[in-house]
């Protein structure tokens, strides 16, 4: 997969912006660009909203950065909508009990260690 259209889905703390920024500097020098991106609350349950607005956007894909429980629901809520993109995570997400918890909605889901991995991302480029 080589997507040239990406949103984020950030939680609303340092933690998500850095990322989101780390993330959209990789994602330029690769040549794909960011077309949307949305933010939640910390401790959030309800991502409807958000997921609308980047379905709308027709992103290839979307990277989301939040706690294991919000991650699992955001799968669960994008799959609910018809929204099945290939999602992008970071630390968590690949952990037994967050795959416990997002059960078959884990489909389709890459995932990076932490923020600093992404600097090195082997992201394919656009050419």
């Amino acid at each position: 997969m080589k997507p040239k259209r990406i949103a984020m889905l950030l939680e609303d703390s340092d933690y998500g912006r850095d990322a989101g920024k780390i993330f959209e500097s990789v994602v330029k020098a690769k040549g794909a660009e960011i077309v949307t991106t949305e933010y939640f609350k910390l401790g959030e349950t309800d991502f409807y909203a958000q997921l609308s607005k980047i379905k709308d956007a027709n992103p290839d894909a979307i990277f989301a950065v939040g706690s294991i429980t919000e991650y699992a629901l955001i799968l669960k809520q994008a799959h609910e909508i018809g929204l099945w993109k290939q999602f992008v995570g970071l630390g968590g997400i690949a952990s037994d009990e967050f795959l416990e918890m997002a059960k078959d909605d884990a489909c389709l889901l890459y995932t990076s260690p932490s923020p600093r991995d992404l600097s090195t991302s082997r992201m394919p480029s656009s050419a």
